[in-house]
């Protein structure tokens, strides 16, 4: 019978109207999202004095767009899973899984716009054009596929480097919050280790020219507040008040003082 009124328990928090809201709610969003990939980018003419800038070779990816999605559905469930086998609790996989979504998709979303509106070209992009002629024809109409030069009017910010660090930093923030206090300098190096990793793949967008350093430097701050602030936004920030997330009202865990947890 116990066992019973738990699994209960957990089906109402999956069914909730609470939930289905948040859900709806995230299902309209990667809608917007998908249509934000296929938005047009403002053309810029390019002047003699900054071809420079767009004149280096295509070369492929280090992370293709195949991996950055294998690890941007498979980073989330590595991250709250051990926390739910640890804990059981289930009403905070919830939220968590709420707010990653909900932060990944902001800074997807954020980027796709910013990247439409600004449409600064990608340090290969007179290579789309024009191919490997040196030097580039300026002023000529592109003759490249036109899928690679849209794709190349898109280089700011970068969408890789904003959804790892986006990824990378809830992660940390999410189990951050979570260990014993104080911090062991093995636990310090562990949460360092995806922001970090997330770093490299930004470096790694410049190194392939596909992207400028500005291009991954903003794209990685981006996703960093965006996963700050879905983390704030369903968390809030260690031992501090926080909304309660089913009963609508404010209120301060009473659990240990060293770490933040919702009330069950």
């Amino acid at each position: 019978m116990t066992q019973l009124r738990q699994c209960i328990g957990k089906c109402a928090l999956i069914t909730s109207r609470y939930f289905v809201t948040q859900f709806l709610i995230r299902a309209v969003l990667y809608y917007i999202f998908l249509q934000s990939e296929r938005l047009d980018s403002a053309v810029h003419e390019i002047s003699p004095s900054e071809a420079w800038r767009y004149s280096r070779p295509m070369t492929p990816s280090y992370m293709s767009s195949r991996v950055l999605w294998t690890v941007v559905y498979a980073v989330p469930p590595a991250t709250l899973l051990p926390r739910l086998l640890q804990t059981g609790d289930w009403l905070e996989l919830r939220q968590a899984a709420l707010a990653s979504s909900l932060s990944l998709l902001a800074a997807g979303l954020t980027t796709n716009v910013l990247k439409a509106t600004v449409g600064r070209p990608r340090p290969d992009f007179l290579s789309r054009c024009h191919g490997a002629v040196r030097p580039p024809p300026l002023g000529r109409p592109c003759s490249g596929e036109p899928s690679v030069v849209a794709e190349g009017r898109r280089s700011f910010p970068s969408g890789h480097s904003a959804l790892c660090s986006c990824l990378a930093v809830f992660a940390s923030l999410f189990w951050a919050a979570r260990a014993r206090r104080p911090l062991s300098a093995t636990s310090r190096a562990l949460l360092a280790l995806p922001p970090a990793a997330a770093a490299l793949v930004a470096v790694s967008r410049v190194a392939d020219c596909h992207h400028h350093w500005e291009d991954v430097t903003v794209g990685y701050a981006l996703g960093a507040l965006a996963a700050l602030a879905g983390y704030r936004c369903y968390f809030g920030p260690p031992r501090c008040p926080c909304r309660h997330p089913t009963r609508g009202h404010w209120s301060v865990s009473n659990r240990s003082s060293h770490h933040w947890s919702l009330n069950d």
